[in-house]
């Protein structure tokens, strides 16, 4: 009798499972890689824009910085916040992460992606 009414509950609309959150568009996707001089330090990431968001919205965003040859050097997930004009900044910490000058120097482009939390 179990099994017959798992069978039945699966056959009715709204009783799959929940469909995975859209990727959102990413635009203006900006290189903020470099040095620091002040902590002798180099750091890696990248501003862009989701306009199609209100502010304050949250979204998870993965962001790899991809080499000439088309090869990720590396690559970050967090937790994005939406200001006024669109752009996402990391909630709750700062925008730039440590890494090394050749990987600076070797990223050619950015691929990011985000969906709405």
């Amino acid at each position: 009798m179990v099994l017959v009414l798992l069978a039945i509950i699966g056959q009715f609309p709204g009783s799959s499972e929940p469909e995975a959150p859209a990727t959102l568009a990413i635009s203006d996707i900006k290189d903020m890689s470099g040095f620091d001089e002040e902590n002798n330090d180099y750091y890696w990431g990248a501003t862009f824009r989701i306009t199609e968001l209100d502010p304050m919205t949250k979204v998870n965003c993965t962001v790899k910085a991809i080499d000439a040859n088309g090869g990720v050097l590396i690559e970050e997930t967090y937790e994005g916040n939406t200001l006024n004009e669109g752009t996402i900044i990391k909630y709750g910490e700062d925008g730039l992460t440590s890494t090394t000058k050749e990987i600076v120097e070797a990223i050619s482009t950015f691929d990011v992606s985000c969906t709405k939390k």
